[in-house]
């Protein structure tokens, strides 16, 4: 896409202090348009971005990068910045303590959350089962 190319940047993230949250959600709204979104992407971050440019995006291109489908790769994620990722991939995956948009979207939930790895046990777990 030539706009696209264009653009310098396509993300911003933001990091600040929670209690400015309920403004930064407000301030956001006068910002949306084809071109721009926010995103709560956790505790103290907010995003904006071009809606074309998310992790979905990026796993095509990886997919395409790599000569292999889509559908070949499994993917984890937890909060609203990783739906499209989510909803794109061959087999997606929601931490234990994922938000609930993003469990209703994936194909299984991690027995652990992310901060009692819950990637590396569901990895481990997946190897171990398939033998």
């Amino acid at each position: 896409n030539e706009l696209l190319k264009a653009r310098d940047v396509n993300k911003l993230l933001m990091y600040f202090d929670e209690k400015y949250r309920p403004l930064v959600e407000e301030r956001a709204k006068l910002f949306y348009n084809d071109h721009l979104v926010g995103i709560n992407s956790g505790t103290g971050f907010f995003e904006y971005q071009d809606p074309r440019v998310n992790k979905g995006f990026g796993i095509e291109k990886l997919a395409k990068h790599y000569g292999t489908s889509i559908e070949h790769i499994m993917v984890f994620g937890d909060a609203p910045n990783d739906l499209e990722m989510l909803e794109k991939a061959g087999w997606s995956v929601c931490m234990k303590n994922g938000k609930e948009e993003c469990k209703k979207v994936s194909d299984d939930i991690t027995d652990y959350t992310n901060d009692e790895s819950g990637v590396g046990h569901y990895i481990k777990k997946m190897i171990f089962e398939e033998e």
